[in-house]
C-alpha cells in the first residue's frame, strides 16, 4: 500500500491533508458537534478547565493501527475498546507523531507497556507526575485486544503466552506490549486541582 492509498482511506471526520504532512493535530472549535461529544467522553472532576481538545490525524499509524484490527479480526474476536491514557504535556507531540511506545515506559509493577485506564478520572489518578506543572494531556485512544487475560495480584510483569493485553485494577486498566495495537484518537489540555 503506497501513500496516496493511506491517505483514501482515512476516517470521514478527518480534515483534508496535503502529501507533505506526516501527522496534525487539529484543535476543535468548542462550537462544533464533534467538540461536545468528544468533549462529554472526558468525565470526571479531575481537572479544573479544559485548555484545547484535538483531534489526531497520522495517516501511516492510523493505517498501522487499521491493519492490527483487520488482523486480529481474521483470528478471532476482536475487541475494539475507547480508553484513557494520562500523561505530561511535554508527551503530546510524541505521542501524535510516533503513537504510544511501550519501550518508554517506566517499568513498574504489571511490566513495559502502555497502561490505559476505562475511565478519565482514574487515567488521572494513576499517572506519573513528573514535572510541578498543573498542565496535563489526557488522549482518548482506540485500543484493539484480541486474548485478554484477567490478572487479580499484585503484580506480573508480562501476560501469559498467547494473550496480547493484561487487565488489571479490578477490570480498570488495561496493558498493552505490543506496537499498533492502539491509536491516540483524541486528547485534552487541561489544568489539573
Amino acid at each position: 500500500m503506497n501513500y496516496q492509498d493511506v491517505l483514501r482511506n482515512l476516517p470521514m471526520n478527518w480534515d483534508p491533508m496535503s502529501n507533505s504532512v506526516r501527522y496534525e493535530n487539529i484543535p476543535l472549535s468548542p462550537s462544533s458537534f464533534e467538540y461536545r461529544c468528544i468533549k462529554s467522553q472526558f468525565y470526571g472532576n479531575y481537572y479544573k478547565q479544559v485548555i484545547s481538545l484535538q483531534r489526531v490525524q497520522n495517516p501511516l499509524t492510523y493505517a498501522k493501527f487499521r491493519h492490527k484490527v483487520d488482523e486480529y479480526k481474521s483470528r478471532g474476536s476482536a475487541a475494539l475498546l475507547s480508553l484513557y491514557h494520562d500523561t505530561s504535556i511535554e508527551n503530546v507531540n510524541s505521542i501524535a507523531m510516533h503513537n504510544f511506545d511501550w519501550r518508554t515506559s517506566i517499568t513498574n509493577k504489571f511490566g513495559p507497556g502502555v497502561y490505559f485506564s476505562i475511565s478519565p478520572s482514574l487515567a488521572a489518578r494513576h499517572s506519573r507526575k513528573t514535572t510541578e506543572s498543573p498542565y496535563r494531556a489526557m488522549f482518548l485512544a482506540d485500543v484493539a485486544t484480541l486474548n485478554v487475560q484477567q490478572f487479580d495480584g499484585e503484580s506480573i510483569f508480562l501476560p501469559n503466552y498467547g494473550y496480547d493485553t493484561l487487565l488489571v485494577h479490578r477490570k480498570q486498566t488495561y496493558v498493552k506490549y505490543h506496537d499498533n495495537e492502539f491509536y491516540p484518537n483524541y486528547f485534552l489540555i487541561y489544568e489539573a486541582h
